[in-house]
């Protein structure tokens, strides 16, 4: 009824597409997970509207561990 279900679950399925590989139009994302064991990791990104990767990063407790921008990428560790 409006809660917004919906859009929860379909936020889901676009990440879980995403951190398959796939390319989405127009797609901005900004995910914190914590592990069991709290460390806590920082994902995100955006896709151009022709699904063109802008930019991807991943944070490991504030620290970047992956950088990815114009094709290019970067691993720090």
């Amino acid at each position: 009824s409006g809660a917004g279900k919906t859009s929860i679950l379909k936020a889901i399925s676009n990440l879980k597409r995403i951190a398959n590989g796939e390319s989405i139009n127009g797609v901005k994302w900004d995910v914190e997970l914590l592990t069991n064991d709290h460390v806590r990791y920082h994902w995100l990104g955006e896709f151009t509207s022709d699904q063109t990767l802008v930019t991807e990063y991943i944070y490991r407790e504030n620290r970047e561990i992956i950088k990815r921008e114009n094709a290019q990428t970067w691993f720090n560790a």
